[in-house]
This record gives C-alpha cells, sequence and structure tokens, in this order.
C-alpha cells in the first residue's frame, strides 16, 4: 500500500520550486488538497477493494474517498484509483455517487495537471480520459463536464500525443459531443479531426469520424467544417474496400453536412473567412452532393 499520507508542504514547495509541479488554472482546485488525509488507512483499503472486486456494492463513502484519491500524490494509486472508478462507472447508480463526491471536477483538474506537467504519465492520461467517457454518458455528469473538453481538445491537437493517449481522447470527446452543449470547444479542432481521418491508424479514423459525425448534426458547426481543409482520402473513403465502419460514418457525416447546407442555403461567403482553403471547400461541397443518406444519427462510443 502506497504511502496514504501523501507528501509533507514543504516536499510540495520543494517540487514547485523545482518546475516539477504542475501549473494550476484560476479557478481550479490546487493539487495540494488533501482531502484524502480525513480518512483512515482501513476506509480507504476498504473503498479499493469495493471498487475493484464488487463495484455494484459501492457505498457513497467509497465514491467520496475514491474521489480524494484523485489528488493523492502518488502516481501508482491514482492509477488503482482510477481503475476502480472505471470498473464503478459502468452503474448509473454509481455515476451518480461520483458526480456526488466531487469525481468530476476532480478528474477534470488532474487531466488538465497532467496536460500541463513536462512529466506526464500517458498511461495516467489515458486512464483519465477513459473515465471521463464513461461517467460522461450520464446526462446530469454530461452537463458538468464542460471543464474538461478544452483540455481533451488540446490533447488532440498536440503532435506529440501519443496514439493511447489520442484514442481516449477522442472517445472522450465523442460523448462529450452527443448534444451541443459544449460544441462551441470544438470548432478549432476540426481541422485536426479531418487529419486523423487522413493519417491515423485505423481505430483513430474511426474515432476521429464519430466525433465528426456529432458536430454535424449542429447547424452551427456546419460551416466551421466546410471552411477547413477537406480530407485528401475524402473520395477514397467512398470507394468498395473502405472498411465498411469507417464508410458508415463518412457517408453519414457527408449526408448531414450537405442537408444542414441546404436547409441554411449556405455559400462560400458565408463561411468562416479563410482564403487559402478556398479550393478545398469548393471540392468538398462538390463531393458532398454524391451523397443521398440522409439519415442524422448520433455516436456513442
Amino acid at each position: 500500500m502506497p504511502n496514504l499520507n501523501g507528501s509533507t508542504p514543504e516536499e510540495r514547495q520543494t517540487k514547485s520550486v523545482n518546475g516539477k509541479s504542475c501549473e494550476v488554472k484560476e479557478g481550479r482546485e490546487s493539487e495540494d488538497d488533501q482531502s484524502y488525509t480525513r480518512f483512515s488507512e482501513e476506509e480507504i483499503t476498504d473503498a479499493l477493494l469495493v471498487s475493484q472486486t464488487s463495484p455494484g456494492i459501492l457505498s457513497g463513502s467509497n465514491a467520496e474517498i475514491l474521489s480524494c484519491l484523485l489528488t493523492h500524490p502518488d502516481p501508482k494509486l491514482q492509477e488503482t484509483v482510477l481503475n476502480g472508478i472505471n470498473r464503478c462507472s459502468t452503474f448509473t447508480r454509481n455515476q451518480n455517487l461520483f458526480r456526488e463526491h466531487g469525481c468530476l471536477s476532480r478528474l477534470s483538474n488532474l487531466l488538465y495537471q497532467q496536460k500541463m506537467s513536462r512529466s506526464a504519465n500517458p498511461k495516467l492520461v489515458t486512464s483519465v480520459a477513459n473515465a471521463i467517457t464513461n461517467l460522461s454518458s450520464n446526462e446530469e455528469n454530461h452537463k458538468k463536464l464542460e471543464d474538461c473538453v478544452s483540455t481533451l481538445v488540446d490533447l488532440t491537437l498536440e503532435d506529440e500525443t501519443g496514439e493511447s493517449v489520442c484514442l481516449s481522447s477522442l472517445k472522450a470527446l465523442t460523448n462529450l459531443s452527443i448534444t451541443s452543449q459544449h460544441h462551441g470547444h470544438y470548432t478549432r479542432v476540426v481541422q485536426r479531426l479531418y487529419d486523423l481521418v487522413d493519417t491515423g491508424a485505423a481505430s483513430i479514423k474511426l474515432q476521429a469520424a464519430k466525433v465528426l459525425v456529432n458536430l454535424s448534426c449542429n447547424p452551427e458547426l456546419v460551416p466551421h467544417m466546410l471552411a477547413a481543409k477537406a480530407p485528401v482520402c475524402l473520395i477514397e473513403l467512398l470507394k468498395q474496400g473502405t472498411e465498411e465502419e469507417l464508410m458508415l460514418r463518412w457517408t453519414t457525416l457527408l449526408a448531414n453536412i450537405l442537408t444542414k447546407a441546404k436547409e441554411q442555403k449556405l455559400t462560400s461567403a458565408s463561411l468562416p473567412a479563410d482564403d487559402k482553403h478556398q479550393v478545398q471547400r469548393q471540392c468538398t461541397q462538390l463531393c458532398m452532393v454524391l451523397v443521398q443518406d440522409n439519415s442524422n444519427p448520433k455516436f456513442i462510443c
């Protein structure tokens, strides 16, 4: 069992002076949150055990302890806690308990701290993103997870982001885009999503396409999607031999955009100004007329 009492204030101060701690955005909880210290080792051990072996009987006290442990300085303990949260979050009752005991804001803070850290732990970031994905399937949780959307977008935009972190971030962004509530944060990632459809691994191509499908259901996002540079593989994705799931998402995306563009009577003048993409816009609009399917589904990863 790791040291459950964490580092001393002096140790944390030293870490900050040495530049090893991460920035904390204004309005975010400090990484010095030690709320876990009010629980005994026996209570903590019990919460960890229940989360790993009997997630269906998680209590409110267990959920509170797990949520508080997300601020513990030991990354191995954090990973164990996140594993337990991911196991438990498949139950709607537990999703509500985690929300009620501050888990959502702590997950968002941890994700941000890892993104800002000079020594970010990809495994930890992936686990946090997976927890956000699971918890965001709850309608009330979905409403309260806006803080993490910008961080997930940042991770997706960074070229140095590894495949596992990118994929887990895209899964979370998929669930967080099933309604238009957070879509304002997505405009700056549209081009990156198209690029991932072009160059990403198969799983990332598909997940990027799922996010794009959800965004294409929002009339306010369609001009941004038309203004971005079309994927080089746009026509290839419509040809026989394309993986079936990817083709389904891609044709649905094009159908949604075409429908919304017709409804809004969009022209080039309606799109966000960016002359260097004019040729690509025309190519995108030309290719869209090939699509006949006007279905409008949304996808959850």
